[in-house]
Formats: C-alpha cells, structure tokens, sequence
C-alpha cells in the first residue's frame, strides 16, 4: 500500500468516526446530507496536484469512502430501528 493510500485509508476512518457521531447525534437522519457534504470535498482541486494524478486520487478516495459510507447508512438505520422500537414499548 502506497503512502497516498494509506493517508486516504487514515482519512476514511476519520470519516467514519465523525459519521457515528453524527449517527448518535441530532442529525442522525441526514446520512444523504453528510455523504453529499463528504463526496463534494473529495471532488475539490489539490494544489500542486497534476489533473491525472488528482483523478486517480479522487477515483481511489470514492472508492474507499463507498463502504465506509455505506457503514455509516447501516449504523443510522440500526439506531433508527432501536429508537422506532423503543418508542413502541414506551407507548404499550
């Protein structure tokens, strides 16, 4: 695994954790807000970066995103299904 991957990887997991916060919080129901807000930044300019190394870089930086941002979507759900639950054993 090249440096670039890895710093990339170390990005993706940083991602990860500010989404489960984000899962927890008060935002818990704008996952489709913090994919979008996450993809965008991916897709801006680096300086000094050559336009095919940035698109090799941004190829490569969706691709790690996708399952870590599909996990974040997985945690949501889950949280919403147990509060949804919840909610029912509250009112019976």
């Amino acid at each position: 695994m090249s440096v670039d991957q890895i710093t990339i990887a170390l990005f993706a997991n940083l991602i990860r954790l500010l989404g489960a916060e984000l899962v927890a919080g008060a935002h818990r129901d704008d996952v489709d807000i913090l994919e979008s807000a996450i993809r965008a930044k991916v897709n801006v300019s680096v300086v000094g970066a050559t336009p095919e190394r940035l698109a090799a870089a941004t190829k490569q930086a969706h691709e790690i995103l996708t399952p870590v941002l599909a996990r974040i979507r997985w945690q949501a759900q889950e949280k919403n299904a147990v509060r949804a639950q919840n909610r029912r054993l509250a009112t019976h």
